[in-house]
């Protein structure tokens, strides 16, 4: 049994996987973009049924990184796992996890040059945490936004912050309980 009490999983892996992208593994699960025919898959994640998208060794540029959109957005109540920082990498615009009930773990978070928004998400968030994952970001404006977050938390993780001017680690206004 999942020590996190997940039910569900989706497997992202290019060589096999259920989808070769995290963003993909979140389409398919929503049942939206290209992916609209293989969803929503059931039951959808909600507090009392968690997913995980279980994300293999590999390093995964998510659709968008390099023109316009490139930020994943986590849905309510799903974690993104990889296989260990020394493995998986992702490399994105940024992660949305301003909901509830999301999670970000065991990945190496890695985002282009000069990123005018924070790489992590979680402002406003509500029981959502990033647990052992390392970043390395180039003049950014922050790697984690937790402003107003409740019952959130960045345990365990590592940062490396290169660059010039200003370059936030983590933004924690007006957090409860976090």
């Amino acid at each position: 049994s999942d020590p996190y009490n997940i039910i569900w999983a989706y497997l992202v892996d290019p060589d096999g996987g259920d989808a070769p992208t995290v963003s993909a593994a979140i389409d398919m699960l929503l049942g939206q973009g290209a992916y609209t025919a293989s969803g929503p898959l059931s039951p959808a994640p909600s507090i009392n049924t968690q997913w995980a998208i279980e994300v293999q060794a590999g390093r995964y540029q998510e659709p968008g990184v390099t023109g316009a959109g490139g930020r994943l957005v986590i849905p309510d109540w799903v974690t993104v796992r990889g296989r260990g920082w020394d493995a998986t990498e992702l490399f994105v615009l940024g992660i949305d996890m301003n909901g509830a009930g999301r999670a970000l773990e065991s990945v190496f978070v890695t985002a282009p040059e000069g990123q005018s928004m924070p790489v992590v998400n979680l402002n406003g968030a509500m029981y959502s945490y990033v647990r052992e994952c390392k970043f390395e970001l180039m003049m950014c404006f922050a790697a984690v936004d937790m402003s107003n977050a409740m019952n959130c938390g960045v345990m365990e993780s590592y940062f490396t912050l290169i660059g010039p001017g200003t370059c936030n680690g983590i933004i924690v206004s007006g957090m409860h309980d976090s």
